[in-house]
């Protein structure tokens, strides 16, 4: 499945809006310094940024009324990465 129909469908938004990613979160990768100005803005940066950035984007979700979106991503992860015991 191509990766904005996945984030459409995990986010609940339609298409347009997932494919425009990069012009959404772009600026606010680039105003903390974290991509060159040279280099082209895409989704793939936008991906890798956000997945390093996933704890404090959960964070931010929790204390601004976002619980549910949080809740999503987390109940998501957890069905597809169980985690194990101790000691196994």
């Amino acid at each position: 499945m191509h990766p904005h129909k996945t984030l459409a469908k995990a986010a609940n938004v339609r298409y347009p809006t997932a494919a425009r990613l990069a012009e959404y979160i772009g600026p606010l990768i680039k105003d903390r310094g974290e991509h060159c100005d040279g280099l082209k803005m895409t989704p793939e940066v936008v991906y890798r940024w956000c997945g390093e950035h996933a704890r404090y984007i959960l964070s931010w979700c929790r204390r601004n009324k976002h619980e549910t979106i949080a809740e999503r991503v987390i109940s998501l992860s957890q069905d597809r990465f169980p985690r194990r015991g101790r000691g196994r």
